[in-house]
């Protein structure tokens, strides 16, 4: 689902109800191109790139094992609260996003790459 923009620095994702306890949705960012996965863990929601940076598999459709994302593709595993490889074959970890719900809305912020 698109993203549009908000506050500056900050993208509106979407209702905060769509991302229910143990789940991930993704997100797509359009003006950065990029996919965002949001998850909800013990209340709480993480963001973190949607794509495995081992082999651009969208982790959204892997497996969330409490803040463990699990891609896959190659079986690739990484912290949601921190975006850091647990296990590879990835080495590279994961940009994590600030979250911000306002209005029932989930924000984050995403940054253009460089």
């Amino acid at each position: 689902m698109p993203a549009t923009s908000s506050r500056e620095g900050f993208r509106l994702l979407g209702p905060a109800a769509e991302v229910t306890e143990g789940f991930v949705v993704p997100y797509y960012v359009a003006e950065h191109k990029r996919r965002v996965a949001v998850a909800r863990v013990n209340g709480d929601l993480y963001a973190v790139d949607d794509l495995c940076t081992y082999e651009a598999c969208p982790l959204s459709a892997g497996l969330l094992e409490g803040t463990t994302m699990i891609c896959q593709c190659h079986g690739c595993r990484y912290d949601l609260t921190t975006g850091e490889v647990l296990r590879g074959p990835a080495m590279e970890g994961l940009e994590t996003h600030a979250v911000e719900v306002i209005d029932e809305q989930i924000h984050a912020r995403i940054a253009p790459r460089i």
